[in-house]
Parts: structure tokens; sequence; C-alpha cells
């Protein structure tokens, strides 16, 4: 990038009317096309600040400032996931749960479209249904059905990725915990809290903790250290890894 714009200032230096900018007084943006054929575009302003790149917080930061064109989202995801895009079928839930702007919310659409997801094989899909069915949020609450394709998730994301997936085994928890196996309920609680899994490792150290320590649940502690948990945006963020 240092290379490209030193060879553009040398070259418009034979125009007239130059302005030699200095380092930061160009910024490339992406932001939302007002052509219908094209979703985002890269745009230049200029005179505004710029990052290093291993400065990629406030590059987020700015990143998170394009104006969002949620109709326009919205459309896309429809289209890809009627088309049989799955991506798009699990981002086209996501809209119709929370109720974007410009969508109208459906915990009974967001379902339809998880288990679409979710019969092709998709994990991230089967976990959101998953918790749908655990919560009888758009379907009929169902722990068992829950704990089936939170089961078959989990072990997608453990031959695929090496590891468990920790929005997957907290829930197992709650589903295990609800359905009276509270030795699988204690295993997949601490499995989560090892994974980083914020609500897992609180309920952890609350219950190796003598003064609250609760005598429903027996947690396995072959190793008691917790891992420091990360902060993942899930937005539409997908599943907690």
């Amino acid at each position: 990038l240092v290379h490209a714009y030193r060879e553009y200032n040398e070259k418009m230096q034979n125009m007239d009317g130059f302005k030699d900018f200095e380092y930061g007084g160009i910024n490339l943006y992406p932001d939302v096309s007002d052509r219908e054929d094209m979703n985002v575009e890269i745009f230049c302003d200029v005179a505004l600040h710029h990052y290093p790149l291993r400065d990629y917080k406030a590059m987020w930061n700015d990143m998170h400032n394009v104006v969002k064109d949620y109709d326009k989202a919205f459309r896309c995801f429809k289209q890809g996931a009627e088309a049989g895009d799955v991506p798009a079928m699990y981002y086209l839930a996501y809209c119709y749960l929370n109720g974007l702007p410009s969508t109208q919310r459906s915990a009974e659409k967001a379902a339809e479209w998880y288990k679409r997801g979710a019969d092709y094989g998709d994990a991230d899909c089967q976990v959101q249904l998953a918790i749908l069915y655990h919560r009888g949020q758009g379907v009929k609450k169902d722990n068992n059905k829950a704990a089936e394709l939170l089961l078959k998730a989990n072990d997608y994301f453990l031959s695929a990725n090496g590891k468990e997936n920790a929005t997957a085994c907290y829930y197992l928890y709650e589903v295990y915990t609800e359905l009276g196996n509270l030795p699988d309920a204690g295993r997949y609680l601490h499995r989560a809290a090892e994974l980083g899994n914020k609500q897992a490792a609180a309920l952890v150290d609350g219950l190796n903790s003598p003064a609250e320590k609760s005598p429903e649940i027996e947690i396995e502690t072959e190793n008691k250290s917790l891992p420091e948990t990360i902060d993942l945006p899930e937005q539409p963020a997908k599943t907690e890894e």
C-alpha cells in the first residue's frame, strides 16, 4: 500500500492543480451501493483518518459505521435461501428471529428456515433450531429433539474443528438438566466452560466455591483451570465456537 501510494503521488505531480496528500489523506471504505445489481462498493474520501493494518480494532469500528441497508440485505438473504443457499437460510432465520428494522419478528419463520438449513446438515442451523426447541420458541418445546440436534451438531464441530462447540455444550447442559440427566448435564457444563462459554464458566466457578456449591449437580474436575473467555461477536454472528 505504501508503494502504491508513493507511485500515485509521483505520477500525479505532473498534473495541473495537484495537491500532495499526506498519509491518511485518502480513505477507502465499503459502503452500500446505490446500484440494484450491487450490494456494496468501495468508496474513497479524502482528508480522513487512516489506520495501519495492525490496528484492526479501529478498522472494525469504522466498518460498523457504514450505513446498513437492511431492506437490501433481507432481500438478498431471502432470494438466496429460496434458491437453496444454506448460509442465506441461517441469516434469513436470524433476521426473522431478531426482527431487524425492515423485518417483522417471527419465531415461527425463524424456526422454519433454521430447520431447512438443519435438514441440509448445517451445524450452525442445528444449534439454533435446538435452542428454539429447548425454549419452545416458534416450535413446540421438545428437549429430546433439542438434545438430538445439539449432539449431532457437536459431533460435526468435533470432527471438523478438532473440538466441541461451546454453545452446543452449554445448551446440552441446560437440556439435560431439565431432562433430569444430571451427570451428563455436569459434564457438558464443564466442557462449555473449558471452551470459553462465559455463562458456563461463571456457573462452574460458583459450583466449585465451598460457600455456594450446589448438591444437585456434580462437576467432573479433571481440570479446574479455565482458559480466558473470548468475546465473539455473534452478528449476525454465527454460533460461538
